[in-house]
């Protein structure tokens, strides 16, 4: 795949699934965790969301891997010294430059609006590497 091109390709070096998200994390310059985050949270709120990324894992083509430029790198972490629980709320806020209370307020919209923020509160804790001081893991 080279370098410029606006073309959208499944990431057959850095999915988890069918690499989907992760080629349109690429594809857009997001980071890949927050675009796994948003699409299981598509995933869990809509009837159709499987339905989306199965279609999407057989329409757009696969990356050749040598080619395939690497993601961005991750600027989201859970912040595990300032959060409540696992930090993701916190390392959101973080992450998009504004007041945890919102980003808490929307997580708590989301439990209320069918437990949909409470599945994607535990994939967010799943998936942020986290910025405990320690040293996070990368992955």
């Amino acid at each position: 795949m080279a370098e410029g091109t606006l073309k959208l390709y499944r990431s057959t070096r850095h999915g988890l699934v069918g690499g989907v998200c992760a080629g349109l994390a690429i594809r857009q310059g997001w980071p890949v965790s927050l675009t796994r985050l948003a699409g299981l949270l598509i995933v869990t709120a809509t009837g159709v969301g499987i339905a989306l990324y199965i279609l999407a894992w057989l329409i757009v083509p696969a990356a050749d891997p040598m080619r395939e430029p690497a993601p961005r790198a991750e600027p989201v972490m859970r912040d595990a010294r300032h959060g409540w629980i696992g930090g993701v709320c916190a390392g959101l806020a973080r992450a998009l430059g504004t007041d945890v209370s919102i980003v808490r307020l929307a997580f708590a919209a989301l439990m209320l609006l069918g437990g949909t923020g409470f599945l994607a509160y535990l994939a967010a804790w799943a998936l942020l590497p986290a910025d405990d001081g320690l040293g996070a893991w990368v992955g």
